[in-house]
């Protein structure tokens, strides 16, 4: 079984100042692949983002949920492209661990 490595782990925590990007709470945070690991996705800065174990449980419990604020990306979607909704709003995440603000996504998946 994969791991995220501890150097990797440190740099989502501390990007996310030790918070569940869900809810806010400073909690232990399990690593979460957005692009999960059984369609290619890797533990890389622009995959992971950290969650507590009820919000990383949700998220797999509750996958359209997850898929439209951006938690969970499709196999053909790359997760730096994909903007998620966190507690600051909505972001993108980029492979060298960058935050860079994004806009809400279309739900139509439309551009007008």
């Amino acid at each position: 079984m994969q791991r995220c490595d501890p150097v990797t782990r440190l740099a989502v925590e501390d990007r996310q100042e030790g918070r569940c990007w869900l809810c806010g709470q400073h909690r232990r945070l399990d690593m979460h692949r957005r692009l999960q690991g059984s369609l290619g996705g890797r533990y890389v800065l622009g995959n992971l983002i950290g969650a507590c174990r009820p919000h990383h449980n949700a998220i797999h419990d509750r996958i359209e949920w997850a898929l439209k604020r951006g938690w969970l990306v499709e196999s053909y979607e790359d997760p730096e492209q994909v903007p998620l909704w966190t507690v600051d709003g909505w972001v993108r995440i980029l492979d060298t661990g960058d935050v860079i603000r994004a806009r809400q996504p279309d739900p139509a998946g439309s551009a007008g």
